[in-house]
């Protein structure tokens, strides 16, 4: 199939649409997935800004982005961020550089 299609992928109770060849979907239902369940605990909503803010995120889009490259059966890789313009020498990334 040439046309990219968008597609929906079931995430714990929720959904989320996403483009069949690029994997891309929206972080803002991908937040609201989140936010609902942060409710659900008792703690507060995060705004985009601080979820983009956190190391945290950093690392699960790298770490995501790694898995999907591995088990890449046309051999494409999938670059959402150049992590390595943001390593330092020690090979740490600058999360903050990021956001």
């Amino acid at each position: 199939m040439k046309t990219d299609q968008k597609m929906v992928v079931q995430l714990g109770n929720a959904t989320v649409k996403i483009h069949h060849k690029t994997m891309m979907g929206s972080l803002n239902d991908i937040l609201a997935i989140g936010n609902s369940y942060r409710l659900a605990k008792g703690l507060r909503e995060l705004e985009l800004k601080e979820y983009l803010y956190r190391e945290s995120t950093w690392e699960l889009i790298e770490a995501t982005e790694n898995k999907i490259n591995e088990n890449s059966l046309n051999g494409e890789n999938l670059t959402i961020i150049d992590f390595d313009k943001y390593r330092r020498t020690n090979g740490q990334i600058d999360w903050l550089s990021i956001s």
